[in-house]
């Protein structure tokens, strides 16, 4: 005979990654809580944006040039600065080719 299942607590801002924000009324469980709009902005490296696309470090920079890929955001002037892309565009980006593969393409 099984255990029955164990609900969970409600989530806590104590707990969470929701910091700042007022605690959840309780009749909310984690499961409804969380939304993308509540999700922070998270940056990624180019060795992050490699492993999602599969594709070198010249490629992206190319595509990048090219306006086929969304730019990094740059902290600071010099051509070194370190520079990290918005993961969610990345992802969009690789949604939106995913939907142009049953698309017939323009002559």
């Amino acid at each position: 005979m099984h255990a029955p299942l164990r609900t969970l607590p409600p989530v806590t801002t104590a707990s969470s990654r929701l910091d700042g924000l007022p605690p959840p009324p309780a009749s909310i469980s984690a499961v409804q809580l969380i939304t993308a709009e509540d999700v922070p902005v998270r940056l990624i490296a180019i060795k992050a944006v490699k492993v999602m696309l599969g594709f070198s470090d010249a490629t992206i920079h190319a595509m990048v040039a090219a306006g086929k890929l969304p730019a990094p955001i740059k902290f600071g002037v010099s051509r070194r600065a370190a520079a990290r892309w918005i993961e969610q565009e990345i992802v969009e980006f690789v949604a939106a080719k995913a939907a142009e593969r049953g698309q017939p393409r323009a002559a």
